[in-house]
């Protein structure tokens, strides 16, 4: 698989891998992804003979075309081996040691390996996690004056309805500190008078992107504590009319606005990445929940369609060349020259607007909740956890799972980035690069090993060092002039490119460190950034944590 071990690996990362067959013709597998990752468990875990294993396989993995049972039963043995052994060349690529096979029963141990190994690097780092503490927010000045007019005015909660804001505002209490393994299984940390506000303050920005004008000053009052009860009566009247609004897709009516708004699309930065027709349509009727706004459905399917772009450029074989990064930029804003005010990070509305000042495309999230998750997910930037009846949508456990669903990216883009790191440079430069090749001047790689020398003398076991780099200090790694010229440039091509990633990531890392709830523009922020990062260095392990 590896033709010399002096040769520099190519690190690319492919969605579908397509295999030339030779009886069969051509033919397309998913790779090791996140939708393909539950397919895998389910074929490993099955007590299965090794030619009904690489069968099952196929059959789970294959697009376009499908193969059926019957299909993949009259291929003969050297048929199966010889699709496997191409499929796993793609998948081991990245790997210094990749596990070879000669038989079907071979393809079968390799494959139940890395899936062994996978789940077991996942619980050492969990464990090794378990030992650090996680810092929590001070009760703010805004949640005390919120807290007291909650006790003060009872007949402010009646506004509620059937959403939980009420049963979070009786249970108003700060939340105690928890282990870092336990928030990564339930993310609980936010305080509900917290969630309540949110969801109140969510509900404005939505419902100014379907009334326009007319919502504006009415969304300025979320964030004003006096006239609270105002606000979530507002919210609460504009949330239901907004529901009422919704409708699913119809080929009848809105199989021309297809056309149209991919027409739109042309004339944008989004141009490189527009899907057909027939590809907009599928993800249009994917929908379980309505989605397409009556009085306004070409808003709508314009905001799709711009999701399904972005997603292509990110997920693209080299998400950092000069057409993803045209793409991203157009989506997500431009952030080379930005300083983050941290002033505004308590405030999400005021965390949004400068979000907008950037650039941000708010099309992309113009579809409200639950569909705006069930679209990512369909893209696959994000997996839900759940599917929330949209008929009695729970506003709070929607954010509670936002914030699971980002800590989740974030930590397995550190993950995935330490590895990626570690590999690459060993194969560089050796074991004991850290020593030579860090930036600041041997500060940083001093500071790694006083953090390891501590996390011993706790009682954990030592790890290697890039395992205890801060997050702000990869960007600055890989774009050190030797190691960029040396190394990273082949799977990033930009170094700005690098820290404009980084730089969008920023804020929507310290709101999730702090507990704060991420808003729909945040998860939008993180789903592609690190979709794109991850696509980069091309990993593959993309379970959850559990």
């Amino acid at each position: 698989m590896v033709e010399s071990p002096d040769e520099k690996p190519v690190f690319r990362f492919v969605s579908i891998i397509e295999i030339e067959s030779g009886t069969h013709g051509l033919l397309r597998f998913r790779n090791w992804t996140a939708k393909a990752g539950t397919a895998i468990d389910k074929v490993c875990n099955a007590d299965l003979t090794p030619r009904r294993f690489a069968e099952d396989l196929y059959v789970q993995l294959a697009t376009d075309p499908l193969l059926t049972e019957a299909d993949v039963q009259q291929w003969t043995e050297m048929e199966l081996l010889d699709v496997a052994a191409k499929w796993w060349n793609v998948v081991e690529h990245r790997r210094p040691s990749p596990i070879p096979f000669d038989s079907l029963e071979g393809f079968q141990k390799a494959v139940r390996q890395r899936s062994a190994e996978h789940r077991k690097s996942l619980t050492s780092s969990i464990e090794m996690m378990a030992a650090l503490r996680f810092h929590m927010p001070e009760h703010s000045a805004l949640e005390r004056l919120t807290e007291s007019i909650a006790k003060q005015h009872k007949g402010l909660l009646e506004f509620a309805g059937a959403t939980e804001i009420q049963k979070a505002m009786e249970r108003m209490h700060l939340a105690a500190q928890q282990p870092m393994a336990t928030a990564i299984r339930e993310i609980t940390f936010a305080r509900p008078e917290r969630l309540a506000l949110e969801s109140i303050h969510e509900r404005m920005r939505d419902a100014q992107m379907f009334a326009g004008a007319r919502a504006i000053e009415i969304a300025k009052l979320a964030a004003v504590t006096s006239p609270l009860a105002e606000s979530a009566a507002q919210a609460e009247k504009m949330h239901r009319e907004m529901a009422d609004r919704l409708r699913g897709y119809e080929a009848a009516f809105d199989a021309s606005r297809l056309k149209a708004v991919l027409g739109d699309l042309d004339l944008t930065g989004y141009r490189r990445f527009m899907p057909d027709v027939a590809a907009l349509e599928s993800v249009a009727v994917s929908f379980k929940t309505q989605w397409i706004d009556r009085l306004r459905p070409e808003a709508s399917v314009t905001g799709m369609a711009r999701m399904v772009a972005l997603s292509a450029a990110a997920q693209a074989p080299n998400p950092f060349a000069v057409a993803s990064v045209t793409t991203i930029r157009e989506a997500l804003g431009d952030w080379r020259e930005v300083t983050m005010p941290w002033r505004l990070l308590p405030d999400s509305n005021l965390r949004e607007q400068f979000y907008i000042d950037r650039g941000f495309d708010t099309n992309l999230v113009r579809l409200p909740e639950p569909a705006f998750s069930e679209a990512l997910d369909n893209l696959g930037l994000v997996r839900r956890q759940t599917s929330p009846d949209a008929e009695e949508i729970d506003e709070e456990e929607i954010l509670r799972q936002r914030m699971a669903q980002v800590y989740k990216l974030l930590f397995r883009l550190e993950r995935g980035l330490r590895a990626y790191i570690d590999d690459v440079m060993i194969h560089k430069y050796g074991p004991d690069w850290e020593r030579h090749r860090c930036h600041g001047n041997g500060q940083v790689y001093k500071k790694w090993v006083q953090k390891r020398d501590l996390a011993v003398q706790s009682g954990l076991q030592p790890q290697r060092l890039i395992q205890y780099a801060d997050f702000t200090e990869y960007a600055d790694l890989i774009t050190k002039a030797d190691n960029w010229n040396e190394v990273f440039q082949e799977a990033f091509d930009r170094s700005e490119s690098v820290r404009e990633s980084f730089h969008r990531l920023g804020p929507v890392r310290l709101c999730t460190m702090h507990a704060r709830p991420i808003t729909k523009t945040e998860l939008m922020l993180a789903s592609a950034e690190i979709t794109r990062l991850l696509t980069a260095i091309g990993d593959v392990d993309d379970e959850d944590p559990e």
